[in-house]
């Protein structure tokens, strides 16, 4: 008899085990297509490569507006300090003119006691005398005001009314505080010397005055209103200076 041995395991045909793992995919033609893969990973770097982007255009915005907020910053404070300097030199400029212009003030209430006394000289009524003048300091209506105060004789009250008229319209004084004090009818003090060859025992019967008080507030009205009149009192020095001042513009 004849023996046939078959080997079947030469002859099977391999087949994947079912259910099995692969390390390779393969296609049809053997190679391994890597497409998909690449393209996952380009679509998953896309939002990873903008969110770079982005931060880091915000960064280099960032530093821009922080060197533009640091040129601001100092131009300002540069700024603040010249502002500081010229406020600083205005207000020393105002201050020098405000000295210059009380100073002007000062200089333009002065009236000199010559020039007012030669006014009063012209203006006395020649039945009226003079015998002092005192000149003081005393509070009008709340405010220090120069005064002076005149004492005489005159031959009537009348003169002496006459006086006080003149005197009110002296513009050296002030009109609404030029004022008689008192006038009293005494003997006349002056005293009559008889020639030597007069003969003894006579007497000599003066009449008799008025004796007054009157006193007068120095007018407020600036010299530099006063120009006519400081210069009929040959107030020249006085007059000249005060021009100068008004061509300069300080009245």
């Amino acid at each position: 008899m004849y023996s046939l041995d078959i080997n079947f395991l030469n002859d099977r045909e391999e087949n994947p085990i079912e259910g099995g793992y692969s390390s390779e995919t393969t296609t049809g033609g053997g190679q391994v297509n890597w497409t998909p893969a690449v393209l996952g990973a380009l679509v998953g770097l896309v939002p990873a490569l903008a969110v770079l982007g982005v931060w880091g255009l915000t960064q280099r915005t960032n530093a821009d507006l922080e060197t533009q907020i640091a040129e601001l910053t100092a131009t300002v404070e540069a700024q603040g300090r010249v502002q500081e300097r010229v406020n600083a030199a205005e207000a020393r400029a105002k201050a020098a003119e405000d000295d210059a212009r009380a100073l002007v003030t000062v200089f333009d209430q002065i009236k000199p006691w010559s020039a007012m006394m030669a006014n009063l000289q012209e203006t006395i009524p020649s039945t009226v005398q003079v015998r002092n003048i005192q000149q003081s300091e005393v509070d009008i209506d709340g405010q220090k005001r120069q005064q002076i105060e005149l004492k005489g004789l005159a031959l009537s009250f009348n003169d002496v009314n006459d006086f006080v008229v003149v005197l009110r319209r002296s513009p050296f004084l002030d009109p609404e505080n030029t004022s008689l004090v008192n006038a009293q009818l005494i003997n006349n003090p002056a005293t009559v010397t008889l020639p030597e060859d007069a003969p003894p025992g006579i007497e000599v019967e003066q009449p008799r005055v008025v004796e007054y008080t009157i006193t007068s507030a120095l007018g407020d009205r600036p010299a530099s209103d006063l120009l006519d009149e400081l210069e009929n009192t040959l107030a020249v020095g006085l007059t000249s200076r005060i021009q100068t001042l008004q061509d300069k513009g300080a009245f």
